[in-house]
């Protein structure tokens, strides 16, 4: 990072946020897939033509329901605490790396606020809708060359299609509203149709409006080989119903709020337990006792509020000693592990 970067207290945040938005927004390309995926099923799209809907969508309305993870990112903000160069640095650099096409790389240049769907066991793949804001600008209308105008029937909307098969982690559709840009990719593109003949999915994520980053995720389907080999977290995780959580500097320090949702009164038993051993296990490394000091875990019924003010320096630091061990909090899983109520 340059030198003459502002709010240089700031920096631990904005860039933990910026890896978020490296690892989850910028996937990269995979197989190619035949337009559609899900079938839309009922109301089709050519029915809704023949009566445009006269109350368009907000553009965040267009996430599907089956899309369990939705992201935002205020870039805004960010910018405003990294400076424009420092910001553009990063954003480069997560592009380059994940070797994106040019038309997410220009509008994610010039976003406000990012808003990225996908799901949790196929981010890797690409199956996103990503939802680029840029606030009273508007991006220069997509090549005919490569996108073919189609109805989308919903009124302010402008709804392209690409002439060429979209890799699976590529773009299908473009859906351009007044200061914002939508990108769909193959597997997604049936359910956006979907949400524009029919409106906006009442089970779609809805992350909080506020903060450097806000996330709903919906944990319904926790899978993957990693939890297989480690069954007890995997057993944790099954418990939780949802997160929700919202990451904002205050000051100078970076303050993480989550609710964590669970199914039954036992299982939040659980995960309260689980964190609280965690927190404990962190004091027995000086590093890991200054990051998760604060943390404060709460259950009540079926949820567990967690609150964790961490201080931008300790958050700075830690990034900057890469041998920080990450089996550090061994006594949380052997806590897990031995749980009487598993």
């Amino acid at each position: 990072m340059p030198s003459c970067v502002p709010l240089g207290d700031t920096l631990a945040a904005a860039f933990l946020t910026g890896s978020l938005l490296v690892g989850s927004l910028l996937v990269g390309c995979g197989r190619v897939v035949p337009h559609g995926g899900e079938t839309s099923g009922g109301q089709t799209l050519n029915a809704a033509r023949a009566r445009v809907k006269p109350h368009p969508l907000d553009p965040v309305e267009l996430m599907p329901g089956d899309l369990d993870v939705v992201l935002r990112l205020d870039l805004a903000s960010i910018r405003d605490a990294l400076g424009q160069r420092a910001t553009e640095e990063l954003l480069q650099r997560g592009i380059a790396e994940a070797g994106i096409d040019r038309d997410v790389a220009r509008a994610l240049g010039e976003a406000q606020i990012v808003w990225l769907g996908t799901r949790l066991a196929d981010w890797r793949a690409g199956d996103r809708v990503l939802v680029v804001d840029l606030k009273d600008r508007s991006l220069a209308r997509p090549s005919p060359d490569a996108w073919s105008p189609q109805p989308s029937g919903v009124a302010g909307v402008s709804r392209y299609v690409a002439t060429s098969p979209a890799p699976r982690g590529g773009t299908a559709e473009l859906l351009d509203f007044e200061h914002a840009r939508a990108f769909v990719s193959p597997v997604e593109a049936a359910s956006v149709r979907r949400v524009l003949a029919r409106g906006p999915d009442p089970r779609r994520g809805d992350p909080e409006a506020r903060g450097l980053l806000s996330i709903d995720a919906r944990l319904e389907r926790a899978s993957g080989t990693w939890l297989r080999e480690r069954p007890s977290i995997g057993t944790l995780l099954r418990g939780i119903e949802r997160v929700e959580a919202v990451l904002e500097v205050h000051s100078r320090e970076l303050a993480v709020a989550a609710r964590l949702r669970c199914r039954t009164e036992r299982s939040a038993e659980r995960v309260a337990r689980f964190l609280l051993a965690f927190h404990e296990a962190g004091a027995e490394r000086a590093q890991l006792s200054a990051l998760l000091g604060k943390l404060t875990v709460e259950r009540r019924d079926r949820s567990v509020t967690v609150r964790w003010p961490i201080p931008a320096a300790v958050l700075f630091d830690l990034m900057q000693d890469h041998a920080v061990a990450p089996d550090a909090p061994i006594s949380s899983q052997r806590a897990l592990d031995s749980d009487p109520t598993r």
